[in-house]
């Protein structure tokens, strides 16, 4: 006879097994080489600069999917240029929540004799015809001198090269350490390669990725294949290029800390808030050396170090061979060096290598923007979409494809996190879905009212009688409960 706690037992670990199968299967990196739409989400270091071979095809006049809420603008997609394949894909359009006070300037691409370049698009405060141009190329990143953290709730702010009219040269601005804020995430300085010069994009706050409208991934342009990018999916996506995104993904791993349970494939300096504040040659040449263990170490990678830093699993090994190497500029070791130590999470402080240059002053974090958010939810077709510029198609865009499909927008939440991790933030209202149980139940007790209500027309309803209080509200039963006692009445 088998014994009770050994089917138990059996039981747990079958059930511990699919928990852990289904974290795999939710927080595992995708590969997939085509971009996200750079409206979406923009990098937030290293070179804007991108190179075709040759010319790009003409653009797709594309059908616009329904408006999801007022506050939202169609971008339309565009040719990128996919280097791990060495040809062009298309990028569909994406309804966007523009950040405060500013407007989307388009990418193009751009001849350059045998070689076509993308001028990449932006976010700006100004418009087209008010944008500054810079000659000069900036200088690259330093490493910068940076003061100890302020605790856990504090990201680094990068420094930049600020260019001075009165001098007519680069001077840098050291960064600052600033408080992480559930609402916004801070957009870095960048300059922006356009065929009239570099334009400077100083920093913004912009929405967090759940808050930013909805990004489609169209494997056919032009067809009814479309399908909605999840937020967590965009990580997942982006994963193994996350130093383009150093920024994003220090803001997600901050409020998002048992996501990344099961996933196998952090690199353990994630764990330590001061190794987030490398700059991006840096940051690429630690990130590509632990993904291609044996490879030339950037020159401040000492054996002894190496020795401490735990080295990857096989999957992510495997992961790192379908990707390019990057052109980012580190100095290198002289001799290969493999991570070798032991799976912990103690800090080890990283060391710095300032480059010698003097600061003109601090960066200066711009003003929080205070603007309600709108409601997520799929209005009525409108008659056309609206743009943030003229559109260039050959043709308007038509209704989203033809023959009854339609894109199911979920509502998506604006804080989607339990109420304790944002202390004094009052409890929002969540959508729910009742079961079909609840849906019957609720049938019946409405005809149960409304044969009482008739048969006692002078007695006084249930919800005029009953007074409920304030903080349980009957529209929410899946945040709010009634009191006990109205419970045992509901059941009688």
């Amino acid at each position: 006879m088998q014994k009770p706690y050994l089917s138990l037992f059996r039981l747990y670990f079958g059930c511990m097994l699919l928990i852990s199968s289904c974290l795999d299967a939710n927080t595992t990196p995708i590969w997939d080489p085509i971009p996200i739409h750079e409206a979406f989400i923009s990098k937030s270091g290293g070179s804007q600069s991108i190179v075709a071979t040759r010319e790009p095809p003409p653009s797709i006049a594309e059908k616009v999917p329904p408006r999801p809420a007022k506050d939202l603008t169609w971008i339309r997609g565009y040719w990128a240029w996919v280097a791990d394949q060495n040809d062009f894909a298309w990028v569909c359009g994406v309804w966007r929540r523009p950040p405060p006070n500013h407007i989307w300037i388009y990418g193009d691409w751009i001849n350059q004799g045998d070689v076509w370049a993308w001028a990449a698009g932006f976010w700006s405060s100004m418009p087209l015809n008010g944008l500054v141009y810079v000659d000069d190329e900036p200088p690259k990143s330093v490493d910068d001198r940076i003061p100890p953290s302020l605790g856990e709730d504090f990201f680094w702010i990068p420094g930049y090269w600020e260019y001075s009219n009165t001098s007519q040269r680069f001077e840098w601005l050291s960064g600052k350490w600033q408080r992480f804020n559930p609402d916004w995430i801070l957009t870095p300085t960048t300059y922006v390669w356009k065929p009239s010069g570099y334009v400077y994009v100083p920093l913004y706050w912009d929405w967090p990725l759940e808050s930013r409208g909805f990004v489609f991934s169209c494997s056919t342009p032009g067809t009814s294949r479309l399908a909605i990018i999840e937020p967590s999916n965009v990580i997942r996506r982006l994963f193994i290029y996350y130093p383009d995104y150093a920024t994003l993904f220090w803001h997600w791993w901050h409020f998002h800390p048992g996501w990344w349970e099961g996933c196998g494939c952090i690199p353990p300096w994630w764990y330590w808030s001061s190794w987030w504040t490398c700059p991006w040659n840096d940051l690429w040449g630690l990130w590509w050396w632990w993904g291609n263990p044996g490879s030339l170490p950037p020159a401040w990678i000492t054996l002894e170090f190496s020795l401490k830093i735990p080295p990857p699993k096989m999957e992510m090994v495997e992961f790192f061979k379908k990707i390019k190497k990057p052109q980012f500029s580190v100095e290198l070791g002289h001799q290969p060096l493999s991570p070798e130590g032991a799976s912990f999470r103690k800090e080890i402080p990283r060391p710095h290598i300032p480059d010698g240059v003097m600061p003109r002053g601090q960066v200066a974090v711009p003003a929080l923007p205070n603007r309600q958010v709108l409601p997520l939810s799929p209005p009525p077709m409108p008659q056309q979409p609206e743009y943030p510029q003229e559109p260039e198609y050959s043709e308007e865009p038509q209704d989203y494809i033809p023959g009854g499909y339609q894109v199911i927008y979920p509502a998506l939440p604006y804080y989607p996190y339990p109420s304790y991790r944002y202390p004094g933030r009052p409890m929002r209202q969540l959508p729910y879905r009742l079961s079909p149980q609840n849906v019957l139940r609720q049938e019946q007790r409405q005809t149960h009212r409304s044969e009482r209500s008739t048969q006692h027309p002078d007695r006084p309803s249930r919800q005029q009688s009953i007074q409920m209080p304030s903080q349980y509200p009957r529209n929410l039963p899946s945040l709010y409960h009634p009191p006990q006692s109205s419970q045992r009445q509901d059941q009688k």
